[in-house]
């Protein structure tokens, strides 16, 4: 249950969601009453006094960490929902593994997103530890001060906000929390020098293949049906992983992993390990088991390549903003365009080389019957492409 209240400022509860999904379909919903003061809001602009006043005190808000009782401050905490919010302020793209995203849409600012992970554990006691897991397993920065046992999240307007079902649960139940010193720590996301784990080496696919990456109008850049760059890239897969895969499952995932990361550290080689298979395997392999895998992989690293396993045709201009929804849009439109250039060069060549002797005069049906293609299909661009290629009408 995901208890609601009216704004900021006002923190009764007034009423519940029965889940993220009712969340996600309330932020879609442009016919709420506040509707109108969340185009004002984003009419006026971050930063403004009319924005701030928007905000605290005319849109709805989700308490998504923890349910409260009748009203919400940290001494009416009751227990955790199951999810997790994060706050990612200016980010133009969520760039890490949407399948640990149970639900994102865009802030009231425009320039940043609401995310919600499903968790399993989550300590009141131990908020700021378990975000820090968070966004090292991620890999994404996030708002630090968007952390409190009390924290609600402003209910705005996205007609695309996502939805994931079926998405990874994190399991915070397990952690180990201790006090952090002011020496560099490792986490798990990050080597021992601060450097990004990689999940991939896309970026050096694409070097290695001379590709320069030059996006279009609309911020999608095109490899071409036939010209996708392939590369390495560790894949956690979405569902749950029963007895009889789980083996072969984990060691391809630590494959990938130590030979994309060939200095990480032993230790959070196997943490990371550690935590897809308490996530992903059902029952979890053996700790032994685990050791097993990691060991042998770790031992190796260095005269193990990474595997071959993705294939890219399309990217996106990060700079355009562009959410999953106009993603696919775009990826569409550029697909029927193919298939329409396709269409209508298999159809020239066919009236061409077109036979009279043989077939006759040219028609709909018997373009169609000689090119092998669907008689709607030539029939749709069929007019055109005789006016282009000055048929006569007496061949006709």
């Amino acid at each position: 249950m995901i208890n609601k209240i009216n704004s900021i400022t006002n923190r009764k509860i007034v009423d519940n969601f029965t889940d993220i999904e009712a969340v996600i379909n309330y932020v879609r919903d442009n016919q709420r009453p506040e509707f109108k003061y969340i185009e004002e809001a984003r009419s006026f602009g971050k930063g403004t006094d009319e924005y701030d006043i928007i905000k605290r005190n005319k849109i709805p808000c989700a308490i998504i960490n923890f349910e409260h009782d009748s009203y919400v401050k940290c001494s009416t905490l009751l227990k955790p929902t199951g999810y997790m919010y994060i706050d990612i302020d200016d980010e133009c793209d969520l760039d890490f593994d949407l399948n640990y995203v149970h639900a994102y849409w865009r802030s009231l600012s425009n320039n940043g997103y609401s995310v919600v992970l499903k968790v399993k554990g989550l300590d009141d006691n131990h908020l700021r530890e378990s975000y820090r897991y968070v966004g090292d397993l991620l890999d994404v920065g996030y708002d630090k001060a968007a952390i409190s046992k009390d924290r609600v999240t402003v209910l705005s307007y996205d007609p695309d906000a996502y939805f994931n079902n079926e998405s990874f649960l994190i399991d915070l139940s397990s952690i180990e929390f201790t006090q952090h010193s002011n020496k560099k720590s490792f986490y798990l996301g990050y080597d021992c020098d601060g450097d990004k784990i990689r999940y991939n080496n896309l970026d050096e696919a694409l070097n290695a293949n001379n590709i320069n990456i030059e996006y279009n109008e609309d911020g999608l850049f095109d490899l071409g049906k036939n010209n996708k760059v392939v590369f390495s890239e560790v894949k956690v897969p979405f569902k749950p992983i029963h007895k009889g895969r789980r083996e072969k499952v984990m060691s391809s995932i630590a494959h990938q992993l130590i030979t994309l990361n060939k200095s990480y550290p032993k230790s959070r080689f196997f943490a990371h390990i550690n935590a897809i298979n308490k996530d992903k395997m059902i029952p979890p392999l053996d700790i032994n088991e685990i050791n097993s895998i990691v060991n042998k992989k770790y031992r190796n690293r260095h005269n193990l390549t990474p595997i071959i396993n993705s294939s890219r045709r399309f990217f996106y201009n990060p700079e355009h903003s562009l959410n999953a929804t106009q993603k696919r849009r775009l990826t569409m439109k550029k697909i029927n365009k193919d298939r329409i250039e396709t269409s209508k060069k298999k159809i020239t060549k066919t009236l061409t080389n077109w036979d009279y002797k043989e077939h006759g005069k040219i028609t709909i049906k018997s373009v169609a019957l000689i090119s092998g293609m669907n008689r709607k299909t030539v029939q749709k661009y069929y007019s055109e492409l005789i006016e282009k290629l000055n048929i006569s009408k007496t061949k006709l």
